[in-house]
């Protein structure tokens, strides 16, 4: 009982933190960063960002991950069924320590402590040819 009233609350929690309007703001900054481009395919898994993005004229939602620009990694399980489609799309994370789990992982917007935190490894992003607006120079790290 216990670990599902824990479930219920996190899972509030998150629907009430991806506010639909302020959370596509900052997703199609982010990704149009990214791709260089004012409309651009995402492919994920998951059910929360599927009804966000759904709500979004610049974003195509994608139904397989080998025709998306970028790929949304919010689990683990996840990550290991999509390795395979790193050579064509930008892999991005909604956790933290999943940037250990894939040098394919370019960067991550999640919250830590009730405050949103963004960042993008340097390395990674020069492997895919990414260049970011120097608006994002301070979220850039050379290293987690």
């Amino acid at each position: 009982m216990r670990k599902v009233f824990s479930f219920l609350i996190l899972f509030s929690w998150q629907t009430h933190a991806l506010e639909v309007k302020s959370t596509l703001k900052i997703y199609h900054d982010i990704f149009t960063s990214l791709t260089h481009k004012e409309r651009f395919s995402v492919y994920t898994e998951s059910k929360i960002y599927k009804n966000v993005f759904s709500k979004s004229k610049r974003i195509i939602l994608s139904r397989t991950p080998s025709s998306a620009d970028i790929i949304l990694i919010t689990k683990k399980d996840t990550l290991r069924k999509l390795l395979k489609y790193t050579k064509k799309s930008i892999l991005f994370t909604t956790k933290y320590n999943l940037l250990d789990n894939s040098d394919d992982i370019i960067g991550a917007f999640y919250w830590r402590k009730g405050r949103s935190q963004l960042l993008f490894i340097k390395n990674r992003l020069k492997k895919h040819g990414i260049s970011l607006p120097g608006k994002y120079s301070k979220y850039i790290i050379d290293t987690l």
